[in-house]
């Protein structure tokens, strides 16, 4: 199973030379062509063809939600309750800035911009900070900075938004556990992959230069984009029986 990119091009290669069966797990140009050409693929929603209806391809293909761990949709934000700072207000709506694991300038910079411009919700802002100059964007008495933590399902229990990257696994778990999502485009190098498409009414676009317009509109609309993730997140949760099923229907 070649999986994305050079996982994609040099797995599925070797195992068309060796000849052994091979399937294609796909989110790029590049290994999307190279996988449809060769073997069975399995296409992820940041591949260019996800949204196409007109994929050629003399092998078997499907598309496929990024496969998560399925306990994500388990949290319980009373777990947290008593380890969260005491700028926390559970009277107030809560938003969640995250671009994963590492804290990168772009959404740094989202979360500043929306803790200067509002102060009636619990802005939370997570990750380890690229660099050290990172640090001093997110100074901000609004900005509840939790750091790298390992509660994150909990947290998602507990968060009425989330803005996130505009790619991953993070996108398919806030979905899969039906919250509203503002994605900020550009933010992991510049890339962007438009799922806002491929997640209709339940993803926003933004840029942190305006950021508090398009996570307002999310507040406003709640309730819409809340049932529009609902109609995504079985999908979402069934992706790993899916995968599994497709590799195993094309094994020896």
């Amino acid at each position: 199973v070649g999986v994305i990119g050079g996982g994609v091009v040099i797995g599925c290669l070797s195992a068309k030379l060796a000849r052994v069966p091979a399937v294609g797990i796909v989110a790029t140009p590049t290994d999307t062509k190279v996988s449809l050409k060769c073997n069975p693929t399995l296409i992820l929603p940041e591949s260019p063809l996800f949204t196409s209806n007109n994929i050629e391809s003399k092998y078997d293909f499907e598309k496929q939600y990024s496969p998560i761990k399925l306990d994500i949709i388990e949290g319980n934000k009373n777990n947290i309750m008593d380890i969260l700072p005491e700028q926390f207000d559970p009277d107030k709506k809560s938003i969640l800035f995250s671009s994963g694991s590492t804290l990168f300038d772009g959404m740094a910079e989202a979360a500043r911009n929306y803790a200067e411009e509002n102060d009636d919700v619990n802005i939370f802002l997570i990750g380890d900070p690229l660099h050290d100059g990172i640090k001093e964007i997110i100074d901000h008495p609004n900005i509840i900075n939790l750091g790298y933590i390992n509660y994150i399902k909990d947290l998602y229990d507990l968060v009425d938004i989330a803005v996130i990257t505009d790619d991953g696994l993070t996108l398919h778990e806030t979905l899969a556990c039906e919250i509203p999502v503002v994605v900020v485009i550009g933010v992991k190098y510049g890339r962007y992959h438009g799922l806002s498409k491929v997640f209709d009414g339940a993803v926003l676009e933004s840029h942190a230069d305006n950021i508090t317009e398009v996570v307002n509109k999310a507040l406003d609309n709640e309730t819409e984009m809340k049932k529009a993730a609902a109609n995504y997140s079985q999908g979402i949760i069934n992706g790993p029986h899916h995968l599994v099923n497709f590799v195993m229907k094309h094994m020896k």
